[in-house]
């Protein structure tokens, strides 16, 4: 099983062989958090030398999808919450003896969207998990789930692999932008907003390379080092729930203009749900 989509932190700790059987791995990057929760649940059920080893039958299932002992919730696209039925499933099944391999895996993607009734049921089979299960939980932000929660989990932060940039790396527009999002100088902004907005194209662009800026400001937070004074300007000047939300705030502008929403609404949905992330 090749290992590039993983984060390089998971591939060690698989490599190990000493795999915690309560993990958190959180980082913006959705696709980075997820593979690496894979990667490492098939590391847990591979009944190879060196895991995972990508030929068993525990890889070659677990990469199928169709791994008896892997369950795997959330992580739908569409999904709003994680609910508290969901995870008392969990708990329930977490004491079920495993069908192929020595431990079963519970993989809960978009863990951030429990809310804390579901967390406190999760908590439960934290406090006492069984000896046969695992549990694999990966969020956008660690600051997303409660405390008690947290301090029960191997936590693994993947924001900055590979994608803190160098001086300069942002576009001129994107750079302007961030920094009147991060000064919370809210008409600059919508100034800055409306008229970027004019070539769907150029938009797209636009909110995918702020996306950009907004995670590596996340990965300095969590105290990698960027040479880029914009986006540090960012890490110091927003909040992290801040900056977690106008991640999603750019998925929302992407989603709007591959819609072709019309430019005036689009933009004065968008400064709205702005305004209401960063208070300005």
């Amino acid at each position: 099983m090749s290992s590039p989509k993983a984060a390089e932190k998971v591939v060690e700790i698989a490599k190990s062989g000493r795999i915690p059987h309560s993990v958190l791995i959180d980082g913006y990057n959705e696709e980075l958090r997820n593979s690496s929760a894979d990667y490492l649940a098939a590391a847990i059920v591979c009944t190879g030398g060196r895991k995972p080893c990508g030929i068993c039958r525990g890889c070659v299932k677990a990469a199928a999808g169709i791994h008896p002992d892997i369950s795997v919730i959330g992580g739908d696209e569409k999904q709003k919450n994680i609910r508290v039925d969901d995870i008392r499933n969990v708990r329930k099944n977490a004491y079920i003896k495993p069908n192929e391999a020595e431990t079963r895996v519970f993989v809960i993607k978009n863990a951030e969207l429990m809310n804390e009734e579901a967390q406190n049921a999760l908590l439960k089979l934290l406090e006492e998990p069984p000896d046969t299960a695992a549990i694999i939980l990966a969020a956008s932000s660690r600051s997303r789930l409660i405390d008690t929660v947290r301090s029960r989990l191997t936590q693994i932060n993947v924001d900055g692999e590979g994608c803190i940039p160098r001086s300069g790396a942002l576009s001129g527009r994107t750079a302007g932008l961030l920094s009147s999002i991060s000064c919370r100088k809210m008409y600059d902004t919508l100034v800055l907003l409306y008229s970027e907005m004019s070539d769907r194209t150029d938009a797209t662009r636009l909110f995918e390379e702020l996306k950009k800026a907004f995670s590596w400001a996340l990965a300095v937070k969590n105290g990698l080092e960027c040479e880029d004074a914009r986006v540090s300007e960012a890490a110091a000047g927003l909040t992290e729930k801040e900056l977690v939300e106008l991640c999603a705030w750019c998925d929302a502008g992407v989603s709007k203009m591959n819609a072709n929403a019309n430019r005036v609404s689009a933009s004065v949905w968008m400064s709205v749900r702005l305004r209401g992330i960063i208070g300005a």
